[in-house]
């Protein structure tokens, strides 16, 4: 088969998109996160815009009839490795394994962990971020112990799994020694380190139409509560030809308080020496939520009463991504030479 790389404009995080594949049966129209989640994607002819896919049997359905990965989705691209693991949630060995690493104790999992999932993006310089359930729950682990303390128990934790994991960025110690001997260097406390920055990711380059190397989106973790309240923690990656750009999101919907969401991004324009990541923290309760999509798309005539006050018509994370204007930013860097 030949997936024909689709020429699509970047929204400011991720656009849902259509991919064209073509084979030898016809042609058909695939999400994007279809084809480029099923297999290693490997460079082609970029004046055609057309790459060699291998057949892969990692492929499944869920239980709304869409595809998704069961395997690994690999790229090399200008100096990186971008691999990314998808698999069932977590249950069994694979779920007491994570909560023996954790320290756990009597305090459960969430619902859903996908403990062997996995996203990486490796630099030629040693430099590697990388995104797990195990690091993200590590984050909550954390904070829980110095919020409890030694009251931490099966019926007193955070229930939300409130974590501030932004990633992990690991550096390969090795090639820095190397690196920095053959600069005569002692030190590079830039290199693989964020730091305060005044630079904004260009949204005018996200935004251009352009072939797509490489997508794939990895959840961490989720809750889904009784209530119809929610958690998620996931993140999504996409490789263009000049850039890329990774999206690791952490979203509650608290049905009678409101939605919180927490957005960090990492952007590489290739060819250059460093890395920007960026915060964002949009947060509002139900009814100004309510107000914000009301005005963003104006509810139409023919939907009943009940149903336009129904928190799920208002949740859904790309549309309070939209809808709300970030509460809280930051901005950071890191560099990738010494």
């Amino acid at each position: 088969a030949k997936v024909r790389g689709p020429e699509t404009a970047w929204p400011s995080i991720f656009p849902l998109a259509a991919s064209k594949v073509v084979c030898s049966g016809g042609s058909s129209s695939l999400r994007h996160s279809v084809v480029f989640a099923m297999a290693r994607v490997v460079e082609g002819d970029a004046r055609t815009g057309t790459w060699a896919r291998p057949a892969t049997p990692q492929m499944g359905t869920d239980a709304d009839g869409q595809f998704v990965s069961r395997g690994w989705n690999e790229l090399e691209h200008k100096g990186w490795v971008f691999k990314a693991r998808t698999r069932p949630p977590s249950g069994g060995a694979a779920a007491a394994d994570l909560r023996d690493a954790l320290s756990l104790g009597p305090v459960p999992l969430p619902q859903k962990v996908y403990a062997e999932n996995l996203l990486e993006c490796s630099h030629e310089s040693g430099v590697k971020i990388e995104f797990t359930a195990e690091a993200a729950l590590g984050g909550w682990q954390s904070a829980q112990q110095k919020e409890f303390g030694g009251s931490l128990s099966a019926e007193n934790f955070d229930r939300h799994f409130n974590t501030p994991y932004a990633g992990s960025i690991v550096v390969d110690k090795d090639k820095l020694r190397e690196k920095l001997r053959m600069a005569r260097k002692i030190e590079a406390p830039d290199f693989g380190v964020p730091g305060a920055s005044r630079e904004k990711l260009p949204m005018d380059l996200l935004q251009q139409r352009g072939h797509i190397h490489f997508y794939d989106q990895v959840e961490l973790f989720g809750e889904a509560f009784a209530d119809g309240g929610q958690v998620l923690c996931e993140t999504k990656a996409r490789v263009m030809d000049d850039c890329f750009l990774v999206l690791l999101r952490y979203f509650i919907v608290k049905p009678n308080s409101g939605v919180h969401m927490r957005d960090v991004r990492y952007f590489h324009k290739f060819g250059t020496g460093n890395v920007l990541r960026d915060h964002e923290v949009r947060e509002a309760s139900i009814p100004e939520l309510e107000d914000a999509v009301s005005k963003l798309r104006p509810v139409t005539a023919s939907m009943d009463e009940k149903a336009t006050h129904d928190h799920r018509y208002f949740t859904n994370p790309e549309q309070v991504w939209e809808a709300l204007t970030p509460t809280r930013t930051l901005n950071e860097s890191f560099s990738l030479s010494v």
